[in-house]
């Protein structure tokens, strides 16, 4: 394993507070929060794009928003990362939609009430939108790397991941290489 790799598998293994704390200086820290929260931005793009709203200018949005977050997190004000990053995603996007929208009606029905995620529809929704990411993922990957990479969400171990799949531990590195390679392109396309 070239030090690179060692290095990338270190910062996979981070919390995302720990990735915060290194992103602000560096790459591959700011690199490896992104990619884990590039998801959860693609269903909350998909989500707001109603009404002709261009879901790619939504998505870019949301990543700016991510990007800020890293920059403005304060972990003593008692907020998770998660919880703050989802926040900041989630106002630029608003705000995006509403610059697009024609005033308030649409963002009425775009905005999320409170305990609204928990509500049947939501959870049918949101079930929907990640079963439409995994997809376009795992059209994006080969067999093997969309293999490696379910394990790898599973919070497997390389070892683990290697095992399960009966190939070296090496195999299962190049993979996820190449999957993170992938998916930052596919988040370079959309200008973030």
């Amino acid at each position: 394993m070239t030090d690179a790799q060692i290095k990338q598998n270190r910062i996979d293994r981070l919390s995302d507070e720990e990735l915060v704390r290194l992103a602000l200086r560096d790459r591959e820290a700011l690199s490896a929060l992104i990619i884990r929260y590039y998801p959860i931005a693609v269903c909350k793009a998909r989500k707001m794009a109603r009404d002709g709203s261009d879901v790619d200018d939504i998505l870019q949005e949301g990543v700016l928003g991510l990007l800020d977050a890293v920059k403005s997190f304060d972990k003593d004000n008692g907020a998770a990362f998660r919880t703050y990053a989802n926040i900041c995603m989630r106002n630029r996007m608003l705000n995006a939609v509403s610059a697009a929208a024609s005033k308030s009606e649409a963002l009425e029905d775009i905005e999320e009430q409170p305990g609204d995620e928990s509500s049947p529809e939501s959870i049918v929704v949101q079930r929907e939108h990640e079963k439409l990411l995994f997809e376009n993922i795992s059209h994006m990957l080969s067999g093997s790397e969309w293999s490696v990479l379910q394990l790898y969400l599973n919070a497997l171990p390389y070892s683990e991941i290697a095992e399960r799949l009966g190939i070296s531990v090496k195999s299962v590195d190049n993979a996820m290489q190449r999957v993170r390679k992938k998916l930052k392109k596919n988040l370079t396309n959309f200008g973030g």
